[in-house]
């Protein structure tokens, strides 16, 4: 080459090395000018933004004599920067392997570059990291630190929060077990399916469970939670709901069920309701399990035998009574009749109603009235007993009652024996005899005892008083056991005093027989036993306290046929 090409190749007057030479002084200082938005001692307040500004510088060599661009690769540092990304995807940390490093490629600018070069999401990637991690490379550079790797978390994502499923806490069983008995039996009648409820009873608890929130993960995708579990409760009438908000947690939120009225209360898992009256539609048995009910039932049909029924109001019953384990709070009232096969004795607090009542001992605090007959029963009535029936009778049957009675005929001509007990307590008798045996066996106590008592009083005036103290504890022991048995004493004779006068009626009863009274019939009234021998037809008798004679048969009819 002649020293002209020479100095006209250094002056820049070749035409391509001029082109060359200009087009890389502009580019210097273009990327002169927009790294200096990137200090790395100074937290930047958009780092993202004066990043982006930072572009890398971009080179071109001319080849032979003509421009032409380098095909376009990342910068050298790029194969020693990795990024680190924790197994639940959250957190990202950018590595870079600092052994054998070029420091002039460790610039803000291509770790940015970097950074954006991955799946990151830009919008969670923590620029501001990288001036930490150009704070370290120059402590390398100037040789304060020594770290052969280099390891800064760039990327935060945001975690699932998992919601929580809701529930339904029932307070009354909806469902109940079949129960054995003991003959390896299944009594399918102690299915109680309808329970009873009382106002304000609390039924249930829902709580409506609490959706979770959904997280990110350092790549921009969504991590959603599982669905809740959402139970639902059908509300019927007569319930009362209220909302409870937890203080502690408010997005907790419950809501309690509550009974608005007295009722039976029918629930399964998805519904609860409470009805005032419980109405059975058809018998009560196999089909619909004993029943223990807090009001008023209503039964279309039967009461089966073997049915257990209890109620604290009245008991309706369309057909008839089979089943003798009843038990009453107010009125029976039978449309049929009661018919029983067993011995157990139904026990009713209010009055009792039917068209007849066969084969039942029954016991009433209130008044009976019967249609047609009673026949083979042993009734405990406090109230009067009325069989209204043109042909009505009473047969075979003990009537013990604390009122009167009025009946068409007692007994039959065939042999069907009779006994009414008129003006008799039954209850206060039964408790007056129990006393009676409660007195001996507290005599008899008091009896064990005396002699006991006497030992200690002869054993205390000889010793005049010097007693070790476990003699005197023993002492005071037998003392206060004597004292409390002779108190028990008194006031079980008190209350038997007081029984001697409440077991019969202070007022004047009245017996009507509007028909027949036959051989085999016997009245009671106190210490007066009328025995019939031959029938009497239509008659009225008076009973009264201090009646001194039998009580006079008295024609209810023109003519009187009494013998």
């Amino acid at each position: 080459m002649s020293e002209t090409d020479k100095t006209s190749k250094d002056d820049g007057t070749n035409p391509v090395n001029k082109f060359t030479a200009g087009l890389t002084s502009k580019m210097q200082a273009l990327g002169t000018q927009k790294m200096s938005a990137i200090d790395p001692d100074k937290k930047p307040t958009n780092p993202k933004t004066e990043a982006v500004e930072a572009l890398p510088t971009q080179r071109m060599q001319a080849v032979g004599g003509t421009p032409k661009p380098k095909r376009e690769k990342g910068p050298d540092i790029f194969p020693r920067l990795s990024v680190r990304i924790t197994p639940d995807n959250l957190k990202a940390f950018l590595i870079l392997d600092t052994l054998g490093l070029d420091f002039s490629q460790a610039t803000a600018t291509n770790i940015y570059t970097y950074l954006n070069s991955t799946k990151l999401d830009t919008d969670l990637v923590q620029y501001n990291k990288i001036n930490e991690m150009v704070a370290i490379i120059k402590k390398i550079q100037s040789g304060e630190a020594q770290e052969p790797i280099i390891e800064v978390q760039v990327c935060q994502g945001s975690a699932m929060v998992p919601g929580i499923d809701g529930w339904v806490k029932f307070y009354f069983p909806h469902n109940q077990r079949v129960v054995i008995t003991d003959d390896d039996k299944a009594d399918f009648r102690n299915l109680e399916r309808y329970v009873t409820i009382k106002q304000n009873d609390k039924i249930a608890t829902l709580f409506l469970g609490v959706v979770g929130k959904p997280g990110k993960d350092v790549y921009g995708a969504p991590i959603n939670p599982s669905p809740i579990k959402r139970p639902k409760v059908v509300i019927g009438s007569n319930i009362n709901t209220e909302q409870i908000v937890s203080p502690e947690e408010p997005e907790k939120v419950y809501i309690e069920y509550s009974a608005a009225t007295n009722g039976v209360l029918y629930s399964s898992d998805e519904s609860i309701n409470v009805s005032e009256q419980l109405t059975i539609r058809g018998n009560v048995g196999l089909s619909t399990g004993n029943i223990n009910y807090n009001g008023a039932i209503t039964v279309e049909g039967s009461i089966e035998e073997g049915s257990k029924v209890t109620c604290t109001e009245s008991l309706l019953i369309a057909e008839n009574l089979e089943s003798s384990d009843i038990e009453v709070g107010g009125d029976l009232i039978v449309k049929a009749g009661i018919k029983l096969k067993q011995s157990k004795t139904i026990k009713i607090k209010g009055n009792v109603k039917a068209k007849f009542i066969e084969n039942a001992v029954i016991e009433v605090d209130g008044d009976v009235i019967v249609e047609g007959f009673i026949l083979n029963s042993k009734i405990f009535c406090l109230g009067s007993l009325v069989v209204t029936g043109a042909t009505g009778a009473i047969l075979g049957s003990e009537i013990i009652i604390y009122g009167g009675l009025s009946t068409t005929n007692l007994g039959n001509n065939s042999g069907n024996d009779v006994t009414i007990d008129l003006g008799y307590h039954y209850r206060n008798e039964k408790l007056y005899n129990d006393l009676g045996q409660a007195i001996k066996t507290s005599e008899k106590e008091i009896e064990q005892l005396v002699p006991q008592v006497q030992r200690m009083n002869n054993f205390i005036k000889q010793s005049r008083g010097k007693i070790d103290e476990d003699k005197k504890a023993k002492f005071k022991e037998l003392f206060e056991t004597y004292q409390k048995k002779n108190i028990i004493h008194k006031k079980l004779l008190l209350k038997q005093e007081e029984l001697k006068t409440t077991r019969f009626n202070p007022d004047k009863i009245h017996l009507m027989v509007k028909g027949a009274a036959f051989p085999g019939t016997t009245i009671k009234y106190r210490r007066q036993i009328e025995k019939i021998q031959v029938m009497q037809t239509a008659f009225m008798m008076a009973f009264f306290p201090g009646q001194e004679n039998n009580a006079p048969m008295t024609a209810i009819s023109s003519v009187s046929k009494k013998k």
